[in-house]
């Protein structure tokens, strides 16, 4: 039987077209720019997961814009009735520019004169050795601020077809083009900059040297892997969730739950979690650069720029993968082979103990599951790793590699960069995550207390000055709820059930160990501080609302500001259906050693029971065979 939450087929992502043409809603101008499942309220599914209904509404929601009338839509479809549920314009907001828009723009830009202009004066003659990189025009004086929809390109120069072109920037050069129209409405240009001359290839034919030879490492499961994956659901060992790759956040899980060690119950943990938004704002202010602010979530979408992954190359072990359909501007589904990677992994000791006294030793190893995809924006790609732990502890690790971005310059020590080939330097810049986590920490009303650890002052308690103690403090409003991180207390922030105790009395609870990263490091002033306030916070806490569901808004770059407009109603968020909204950031002043492509840099997060079980959820793992019987009588 089919859950209510898992994702769209590509036999429903027809049959909601069908239905939306049917209705008059679709066809002739108007495109489809995201579509995705539209999930039941918490009620409707806590009922089918119970047995208590067989029959929840299958719904797909999709946002529509018409290109001639320049109005977004956003639409509900029953696919059980096969109806237009709701069609509703929002006027004022406009979603991510289309690929025919882009194309329509680009092109223009290759016939515009003053375009071509500036190419001659930088000896480029053949206009088809240019690729462009765009971005909205943003809000920042220019006579262009009135038109909604304004793309700023940059060009490259790729003077052949595999040819990795960040390595060419034809730099102070950029045209403003309003994508309704095709209309280019400037070129600025200030001035040549030589186009830089090395190369920047990768492939084995580009590199040099020859690496010492590495012996074959295999990993084998003769019998199989210890998962279960029935459709969307998955359960490995006590953990049960589903998962689906929602196309604007990619990798999503609901209803996540780990089964009691003592009677078997199934605890749930999580009812939805995934990474609801990123920006990628730039630290250099020159013309090319500083405008530069991608919301590769909310303009782009992590689930529709997923690859296909491979067996040796993306993933390796004993895999099973995940083919994912999507819908294209059009309505029509097609499918990503391999979008998502599911594998067990050995992750070294457990937990070890040497009995010196009583000459024993006991050990055992650990193990994780881990739930995978890669999506590709732009010069980047981005790896999105969940790992599900045996003792009950979860980790999120993005995965940051491809190719920095680049600018041409004669500067030999930019302020505002690193040189990293003659003539070519790479700006300092962030990447910036916001995960979106809906706990259900034992039941749907939880709490969230920070927790500092602060040294107690010397006195009758502390004669000798080494004492320290927790500080925690329980969130009761969204306006308290609003923090940073702090290394120098190990702050961390705990998600309890003040409702359900553990053996010792406590509420249980799941502890956020964040790793600690800078906040947005752009002026608060600034343009990308206002779309990107989320960035401003490593933690918010906020009631549940089904709206809000994206950090920086639906339509992040046009009109939303997300989290900072959801705590202004300052709700209560003390033993309630509440939101946690971490943000991590990877802040990148690049080294020479990350061109011409990027080793992978990692950013993320924990979440680890914290009085969830009453002892180590550990101790009945099992003993390695042969292996660990130890006599230590000579110690």
């Amino acid at each position: 039987m089919q859950h209510p939450l898992d994702p769209l087929s590509s036999a429903e992502i027809d049959q909601a077209r069908t239905i939306l043409t049917s209705a008059g809603h679709l066809g002739g101008s108007v495109r489809v720019t995201t579509l995705a499942v539209q999930e039941p309220t918490k009620a409707e599914v806590r009922a089918f997961d119970r047995s208590e209904t067989d029959r929840v509404d299958r719904r797909a929601f999709a946002v529509c814009f018409d290109l001639i009338k320049k109005v977004t839509y956003e639409a509900v479809m029953s696919l059980a009735d096969d109806t237009v549920v709701s069609w509703r314009a929002r006027p004022g907001v406009f979603p991510s520019v289309l690929a025919e828009e882009r194309d329509a723009a680009q092109q223009a830009v290759r016939r515009d004169p003053r375009f071509l202009a500036a190419l001659n004066r930088r000896d480029i003659r053949d206009v088809d050795q240019v690729v462009f990189e765009g971005g909205p025009n943003g809000l920042f004086g220019s006579p262009w601020d009135a038109h909604r929809r304004v793309v700023r390109y940059v060009p490259f120069l790729r003077t052949a077809p595999a040819e990795n072109y960040y390595a060419r920037p034809v730099g102070n050069l950029v045209a403003f083009v309003d994508v309704d129209t095709a209309e280019v409405l400037e070129v600025a240009d200030n001035g040549p900059v030589p186009v830089p001359a090395a190369g920047g290839g990768f492939s084995p034919g580009d590199v040099a040297t020859t690496h010492p030879e590495l012996r074959p490492l295999h990993i084998t499961q003769p019998d199989g892997p210890s998962f279960i994956l029935d459709g969307h659901k998955l359960e490995w060992g006590r953990w049960q969730m589903r998962i689906q790759l929602h196309p604007v956040e990619g990798l999503v899980f609901h209803r996540v739950g780990y089964r009691e060690p003592v009677d078997g119950r199934l605890r749930s943990v999580l009812y939805r979690a995934g990474m609801s938004e990123m920006v990628v704002p730039y630290g250099d202010a020159s013309t090319s650069q500083y405008w530069r602010n991608a919301f590769d979530a909310g303009e782009v979408g992590m689930g529709v720029s997923s690859q296909s992954l491979e067996l040796g190359c993306d993933c390796l072990g004993e895999i099973r993968y995940l083919d994912v359909a999507f819908a294209d501007d059009h309505s029509r589904p097609y499918t990503v082979r391999n979008a998502v990677c599911i594998h067990e992994e050995d992750t070294g000791i457990a937990w070890k103990h040497v009995g010196v006294h009583v000459s024993t030793s006991q050990v055992r190893r650990n193990r994780r599951l881990v739930v995978s995809h890669f999506a590709t924006i732009g010069n980047y790609d981005y790896g999105v790793f969940w790992y599900f732990y045996l003792d009950g502890s979860i980790e999120v690790e993005v995965k940051l590699t491809g190719i920095v971005y680049t600018g041409a310059s004669e500067d030999p020590s930019p302020s505002a960069g690193t040189v990293i080939a003659p003539g070519l330097y790479a700006p300092h810049h962030q990447h910036v995550f916001c995960f979106r986590i809906d706990p259900e920490v034992d039941g749907a009303d939880n709490s969230v207390v920070e927790v500092d650890v602060v040294p107690v002052p010397r006195g009758l308690d502390n004669p000798h000055g080494n004492a320290f103690a927790t500080r925690t403090t329980v969130f009761d409003r969204e306006s308290q709820a609003s923090r940073l991180s702090d290394p120098t207390r190990a702050r961390t922030w705990k998600i309890i059930n003040e409702h359900s105790r553990n053996a010792q009395g406590q509420p249980v609870g799941y502890k956020l160990i964040p790793q600690y990263s800078a906040s947005l490091l752009a002026a608060p002033d600034s343009y990308i501080a206002g779309l990107a306030g989320f960035a401003t916070r490593h933690l918010w806490v906020t009631a549940h609302h089904p709206d809000e569901q994206f950090a920086a808004g639906r339509y992040p770059v046009w009109a939303d500001r997300g989290l900072p407009n959801f705590v202004a109603a300052d709700r209560p968020v003390r033993d309630t259906d509440l939101v946690v909204w971490h943000t991590v950031a990877a802040t990148h002043v690049v080294r020479p050693e990350d061109w011409p492509v990027m080793p992978v840099e990692r950013v993320g997060f924990a979440l680890r029971p914290a009085g969830f079980f009453n002892r180590n959820p550990g101790l009945d793992l099992p003993v390695p065979d042969g292996h660990c019987a130890v006599n230590h009588d000579s110690v």
